[in-house]
């Protein structure tokens, strides 16, 4: 997705075991759940302030294939 349009690949704690594995298991619910939440929603909101002028500007400035 990157490769096309600007994003983000967040890694948030939270998780015990091997990623994907299956003895992964949410240990911490506040730091999974709550606290990412709003980390990434923290993500959105200087971008989309003042008429969203930040996120044309990334939009605009990435470079197109």
């Amino acid at each position: 997705m990157n490769q096309v349009m600007p994003a983000i690949h967040p890694h948030v704690g939270g998780g015990e075991g091997k990623l994907h594995g299956a003895d992964f298991r949410i240990a911490d619910k506040q730091l999974a759940y709550l606290d990412s939440a709003k980390v990434l929603a923290g993500c959105l909101v200087d971008p989309l302030r003042d008429d969203a002028g930040e996120a044309e500007r990334i939009r605009n400035e990435f470079p197109r294939l």
